[in-house]
């Protein structure tokens, strides 16, 4: 788990510093970043699939992909599209945990 997280920990500063040394709307390292995170995000890029399950790498991106929204939403552009293509296929996989209530079961 620790190669993983070092590798996300990398996605997030290779985002940030493509960010700050280039701020327009095509900057293509920036959107290679960010596209290649989501694709990390998810089990299965752009197929929709029923009995998908997010391993603990697809988290680890999510996370990674959260902060650097939060951080630098006003330097994406046309990343938006694949970011929210991402959201909406991850709102699509069933979670189940013993740690989540009865009430998430099968939503």
């Amino acid at each position: 788990h620790v190669v993983v997280s070092q590798t996300f920990k990398s996605y997030e500063e290779l985002a940030f510093a493509s960010m700050a040394m280039d701020r327009a709307p095509d900057n293509l390292r920036r959107h290679a970043i960010l596209t290649s995170l989501c694709k990390l995000c998810l089990p299965s890029w752009g197929k929709k699939r029923t009995n998908t399950q997010l391993k603990e790498s697809n988290i680890d991106a999510i996370w990674t992909l959260i902060r650097i929204i939060h951080t630098h939403y006003e330097d994406i552009f046309d990343e938006w599209h694949p970011i929210l293509s991402t959201l909406d296929q991850l709102s699509s996989i069933s979670m189940s945990s013993k740690k989540l209530p009865d009430t998430y079961a099968n939503s």
